[in-house]
Formats: structure tokens, sequence, C-alpha cells
């Protein structure tokens, strides 16, 4: 099911949906408004000088309680979901490679997913598996058996324990498969996870 505001009576009821299921199942995510489509938060210059973002030091409960004060009430022109742990989304910016993905994989067909522009967002909840290999957050760090790079993103927590950051509506070019808080992330199969180990190319 796509999601847009006509399906919903307002922003402001998909805003408290998206943050009511944060809360309850991935805490440390948080959300941050953004200009536009961009990762630049409202507040502040970028990703690496804004404290809101990068959060090191700054407690969850600080977090939420800027959201509920300011942030829900700014986010008309973009979204981000800031991961700090338990996340971890794929970013896959090509339709043909994700609908190979889709046929390879069918679990990715029951986990939240986001259609974008050039590709999806498939979310999952990092496993064990994911931490004691330490599996971070990359761009482009995939690569098929011919080694060309695979156009897919790990979004998930950095190796510096700050949170990787994932667009969502209502960023542009955003809309909901299958929304968060109606189809929870699942586990990230074992099948997927040895599938990014085995392209991966800091585990070659």
């Amino acid at each position: 099911m796509s999601t847009s505001l006509s399906s919903l009576s307002s922003l402001t009821e998909y805003l408290e949906k998206v943050s009511i299921f944060l809360r309850a199942h991935f805490p440390n995510c948080i959300l941050i408004p953004t200009k536009s489509n961009s990762k630049v938060p409202v507040e502040g210059g970028s990703n690496s000088k804004n404290p809101l973002v990068v959060h090191k030091g700054v407690s969850i409960d600080k977090l939420w309680q800027d959201w509920d004060d300011k942030h829900k009430a700014n986010c008309s022109k973009g979204l981000l979901i800031v991961m700090r742990s338990h996340m971890l989304v794929l970013d896959v910016d090509d339709e043909d490679v994700a609908h190979r993905l889709l046929n390879d994989f069918p679990s990715l067909k029951t986990t939240a997913t986001q259609k974008t522009s050039s590709g999806y967002h498939f979310f999952f909840r990092r496993t064990a598996a994911c931490d004691k290999i330490g599996l971070f957050d990359k761009a482009r760090c995939l690569f098929d058996s011919d080694k060309k790079v695979l156009p897919i993103d790990i979004k998930t927590v950095c190796s510096t324990g700050t949170g990787g950051a994932i667009s969502i509506f209502p960023s542009p070019n955003k809309k909901w498969i299958r929304a968060l808080y109606d189809h929870p992330p699942i586990d990230l199969p074992d099948d997927l996870f040895e599938y990014i180990v085995d392209h991966h190319k800091d585990f070659q």
C-alpha cells in the first residue's frame, strides 16, 4: 500500500504513526526534518556539524523531546530517519538490480519498503550477525562477480558510532509501498546477510 497525504487525514497523522512506531520498536532511531530532498537538517548546516544528526553525546530522550517540541511541526519538505542502532536499510538505486534482488530474496516482499526515484529502500532490523562482523553504514560497497560496483548503499549505524541517515516520505520522490508502521522491518534474513558479506569489499 502506498502512502501519500491523500491516503491519510493529514501529514500530522502520518508523522504521529511513524514516531509512535519508532519509539516503540526502534527507540534509538530518531526523526529529523530536512530542507527539501537533501540530508541537510532544518537546524544546522550539515550532517557533519549538526548535533541532532551526529548526536554523539545527545541522549535519545533529548532528541525525542526536541522532536515533540519543535521538529515535528517542520517536516513538510523532507524527513530523515537517523539510525543510531538496530535498523538497517538497503538503498538500491537501480530498478533492474532491485527486481533481481526481489526475485532472489522473496523475503524482501514482506518487509517495510519505500519507492524512490531510481529504486527502492528495503528496511530491516539489524541482527547479532551484523554486529559481530562489523557491518556498518557504507555507500557503494558491494561488487558483483565481475568486480563491478553494485548500485546499493548500506544505511545503518556508522563505525564511528553515529547514525546513518535515510530519507523517507514526505521527502520528494519517496513513497511507501509497505509503510514501516504497517509492515515492521523484519530481521535481516540470513541468506541476504550472506549475500551482503559475500559481495562486500570489506569482507573479501
